[in-house]
């Protein structure tokens, strides 16, 4: 028959091994939850050309699901811009025509989303360019002013916990 000593090492054997399994376990059960799971993009993105006197932007939009609850960082970058240009000759009508000028590679601001139920629907994250006169070839007392806009291999890049899934549209022009 057992003893008393033997049956109180037992019960106190089997929860330290319980507990060192949960310990040593513990790290990966907590981090899982933390990174994106299956992020994906989901349904259209969207790239547009806005175009405002001296200024280009690019203006990306779209869902994200599958990722975890933590913030994630939404950014767009493309391997550069061309723009066209005329010079606005004021009081006089008649606009000479710019030079092209390219900028690149580019990025735009980063935006913070927080996501909710494991999605997030990012707006309006922005790249810009603004060419000057002298980009442009205007002669004194002319500005700069975009005619056209294109932005080559646009990316928009979806960052949660150091995990990066891409979404790429190639060239965006207006």
């Amino acid at each position: 028959m057992p003893t008393g000593n033997t049956i109180s090492k037992k019960q106190v054997v089997v929860p330290a091994i319980t507990a060192a399994l949960i310990l040593m376990m513990a790290p990966a059960i907590l981090s899982t939850g933390a990174f994106a799971q299956n992020a994906h993009f989901v349904g259209r993105q969207t790239a547009d050309v806005d175009i405002s006197g001296d200024t280009a932007t690019l203006s990306v939009s779209g869902k994200v699901a599958g990722l975890g609850s933590d913030p994630v960082t939404v950014f767009v970058s493309t391997s550069g811009a061309t723009v066209e240009t005329e010079c606005d000759n004021p009081g006089r009508g008649a606009n000479p025509p710019g030079q092209d000028a390219t900028f690149g590679p580019t990025g735009g601001d980063e935006q913070t989303i927080t996501p909710r139920n494991g999605q997030i629907t990012y707006r309006n994250v922005d790249l810009s360019v603004t060419v000057s006169a002298e980009d442009a070839g205007c002669p004194p007392s002319m500005e700069a002013v975009i005619t056209s806009a294109t932005f080559e291999d646009v990316t928009v890049h979806v960052i949660q916990n150091g995990e990066e899934i891409i979404f790429e549209f190639d060239t965006v022009s207006s």
